[in-house]
């Protein structure tokens, strides 16, 4: 059975010939170590291929070029440009960039301060839906030939249009502006959704794969971060919109979020959505969620990559990852991964572990 029939028997809830491996590589020297130099369009491919998994959702633009010789180096620069939007003031930004190609990055000053400020502020779209659509649509075409060469199959990860909208303005000004500028937030929202639907439409168009997964932070590990009012009112209408290209060609919907996002699963089902993703065990119990959505949500990941894939012992993850399996894998439903990517900090030896264990432990039938 090759990775894209295993990937869909999963997402119909049927058994196939073992769990599919479903994850994101965020770790230079893996792929490095793994894959070898070169270009990430050739070497992260078969890094997946080497590791045994089966679906991709990561771009081939990973590998950070220049990375430091020291330890790490900061940048600081301005911009009146943030993703696809443009304000009429300049950001002042700082990035700090490690040897092993981790990153941050932080605003250092925003270009308001007030509600005041954001209500006289303007901010317009840089590049249009049609030319973002086509954009999309070389990229997933060129995804899926470089993954699909290794017999990976891609999905699409769409645009997000709440999840930085706080990091933007500032949680203080955010909160504030939620009852004081609520138009303000919700401009943005519409601008943001131009180029999610702009990632969607190409998903369809490129016929790169068999799902697609909307990333959307809106939870942390004790709940949602904004009331769940203003996310049915302002939030899921947005988002239903923005999927129905990939529901009209009956393409699966994923949605990702880090954090406890139990409060809105049943209005994410209603809306269309069909699979989980991340499942922070920290936020969210695994066996807990095989109970209650089992049958109608595909869980994917599972496995933490905060402590246990970056400081625990292969004998560790290999526990974890079997325990996991045992208690979501029986009647499928379920592609184990850690919870979000592996992580730049996370050893080699723990990543060997973790997809070896999924290979070994994953193939049907399984017993709890």
């Amino acid at each position: 059975m090759d990775s894209y029939e295993r990937f869909v028997r999963v997402l119909e809830f049927e058994e196939p010939d073992r769990t599919p491996i479903f994850d994101s590589i965020n770790s230079y020297k893996i792929i490095r170590a793994i894959g070898g130099e070169g270009p990430s369009r050739d070497t992260l491919p078969k890094v997946y291929r080497s590791f045994g998994m089966d679906i991709s959702f990561q771009g081939l633009d990973y590998i950070p070029q220049d990375l430091p010789e020291t330890e790490r180096a900061e940048r600081i620069w301005e911009s009146n440009e943030w993703g696809n939007l443009v304000f009429s003031g300049p950001f002042r930004y700082k990035q700090i960039l490690a040897n092993d190609g981790g990153h941050s990055d932080t605003f250092i000053e925003r270009p308001f301060k007030s509600i005041e400020d954001l209500l006289d502020m303007k901010v317009e779209p840089n590049m249009s839906e049609h030319d973002l659509t086509e954009r999309y649509v070389d990229l997933y075409v060129d995804r899926k030939e470089a993954y699909g060469k290794y017999g990976i199959v891609t999905i699409g990860c769409g645009s997000a249009i709440l999840d930085d909208v706080p990091r933007l303005l500032g949680w203080h000004l955010f909160a504030r502006a939620i009852y004081q500028a609520k138009s303000v937030i919700t401009r943005i929202m519409d601008l943001r959704a131009i180029e999610a639907r702009a990632n969607a439409k190409a998903y369809v168009e490129a016929r790169a794969g068999p799902a697609f997964m909307v990333a959307d932070d809106v939870a942390e590990k004790h709940g949602l971060m904004h009331s769940p009012a203003f996310l049915r009112e302002e939030w899921l209408p947005r988002v239903k919109e923005i999927i129905q290209p990939a529901i009209k060609e009956g393409i699966k919907l994923l949605y990702h979020s880090e954090g406890n996002t139990e409060a809105i699963l049943k209005d994410l089902i209603n809306t269309g959505f069909c699979g989980l993703n991340p499942l922070e065990p920290f936020s969210m119990n695994l066996e807990r969620m095989k109970e209650r959505f089992g049958d109608k949500m595909v869980l994917t990941g599972g496995i933490d990559n905060a402590y246990l894939l970056q400081h625990g012992t292969p004998i560790d993850v290999e526990q974890a990852t079997r325990e996991c399996i045992s208690v979501a894998a029986p009647g499928s439903g379920y592609c184990p991964g850690s919870s979000g990517e592996l992580n730049p900090k996370t050893p080699l030896r723990n990543a060997i572990s973790l997809y070896k264990t999924i290979r070994k432990y994953g193939a049907y039938p399984i017993d709890r």
